[in-house]
């Protein structure tokens, strides 16, 4: 992975095409963000670099929606909480 961020370096963005993950291959995307810091984002169908970034904006809108199921035990939590609070 550190090799692959050294050479898109100089590119604002670069797609590795059959990058190897636990023996599967994907497609490594690596893109600057709007502060020019590089990002990496996976996936299994073939982007041209020049749409990089558009799709970098896409996935981040979802990346949002996925981490709002984390912490199931503190949702959970609330829920049971409110439930008691209703009943009472």
């Amino acid at each position: 992975m550190k090799s692959a961020f050294d050479k898109a370096e100089a590119c604002p963005a670069y797609v590795f095409k059959n990058f190897m993950v636990k023996d599967k291959p994907i497609n490594l995307v690596l893109v600057d963000d709007r502060l020019g810091i590089k990002r990496a984002f996976v996936c299994n169908f073939d982007i041209a670099p020049c749409l990089a970034y558009h799709f970098y904006e896409i996935y981040s809108k979802m990346w949002g929606i996925e981490t709002g199921y984390r912490n199931y035990h503190i949702r959970l939590f609330y829920f049971l909480f409110s439930t008691c609070l209703y009943n009472l």
